[in-house]
């Protein structure tokens, strides 16, 4: 199978989401949905129906617009949020959509988890066991929220992020990447947690970057060489249409690029292409090294960070004023 090696886009945060264009409407298979239908064939459980449609329809528009129904709970009539079919929203637990939370593409809600508010769960991500989403949240990606974990306010889970136990991520925090929060940890205010940093036990993070292999443990102080408190100039996030393309994160100070990609971790411009040219592993067994090296053309210099920004699909955005 051939893969469009073309980028996608270059995504700069930490960047609110636009509000989606929606148009309103009276008339009348996945990866998560099978795990939604394992889950519940493992326990021998029969479906029944739990919710109907509404007839009520919204429009989510996009490169590939997704069309919602209202639901409502049969059970008592209660008028729930919107789901595009129910693949998004298991009939089996108490499970639910409410307010004006969205569920869509296949992003699937299973077991006792809710979705509240004006959250969004979508692309391919999924909230089960006990877990909650509400506020403005959004889950995206191949993100997991499940347990008892809370994700609100203006928070951001996506990738392939996991939030588990009993762990807490809200105000306008992003995690994504490879990473995980778990046990009683909370993740608040503006911090950004991505690559494939652990955060866990019962610990505070609030207001600061954690990146690579950050581990942030219960009864240990937090270990400053890994939980950067610099100060970066821009973020950004580089994905590729090619599933098996690592995404790129580069972070800007002094107004010179630092690239993390998978193991490689705050690396030069100079340091990153001499991994992919180099023969001791590394970049070199890559086979996607060629997509890395097209990124890294997007430069005009080697310390010219602001090409990047002026390029068509890239927003530029303020980062915070400090860590």
């Amino acid at each position: 199978m051939e893969y469009d090696t073309t980028a996608e886009e270059w995504r700069v945060g930490p960047a609110p989401l636009k509000s989606p264009k929606i148009r309103y409407s009276t008339s009348t298979h996945s990866a998560n949905s099978n795990l939604m239908d394992d889950v519940e064939a493992r326990k021998g459980i029969t479906k029944m129906e739990k919710y109907d449609f509404t007839g009520e329809t919204i429009t989510i528009e996009g490169s590939r617009p997704h069309t919602l129904h209202r639901i409502r709970r049969l059970k008592d009539g209660l008028v729930g949020g919107w789901i595009e079919h129910k693949r998004n929203l298991s009939h089996i637990g108490d499970c639910f959509v409410y307010d004006d939370a969205k569920v869509f593409g296949d992003g699937s809600v299973f077991g006792n988890a809710t979705v509240h508010s004006n959250a969004v769960v979508s692309e391919s991500a999924s909230v089960y066991g006990e877990a909650k989403v509400f506020g403005n949240a959004t889950i995206s990606g191949l993100a997991k929220v499940y347990d008892s974990a809370k994700v609100y306010g203006n928070a951001q889970v996506c990738g392939d992020a996991e939030v588990f136990d009993r762990a807490s991520v809200y105000g306008h925090a992003i995690v994504r990447g490879n990473c995980s929060i778990f046990e009683r940890a909370e993740v608040y205010g503006n911090t950004i947690v991505i690559d494939d940093a652990l955060i866990l036990g019962w610990v505070h993070v609030s207001d600061a970057l954690v990146i690579g292999h950050s581990r942030i443990m219960r009864d240990t102080d937090l270990s400053y060489s890994q939980l950067l408190r610099e100060r970066f100039e821009k973020v950004f996030f580089h994905t590729f249409s090619n599933p098996r393309c690592r995404e790129i994160t580069v972070l800007v100070k002094n107004g010179k690029p630092y690239f993390n990609i998978g193991c490689q971790q705050l690396i030069t411009k100079e340091k990153f292409i001499e991994r992919i040219h180099g023969t001791d592993g590394g970049l070199y067994r890559n086979p996607h090294r060629r997509e890395y090296l097209r990124v890294l053309e997007t430069y005009e210099g080697e310390d010219d960070a602001c090409a990047l920004v002026e390029t068509e699909n890239s927003l530029p955005i303020d980062f915070y004023n400090e860590f």
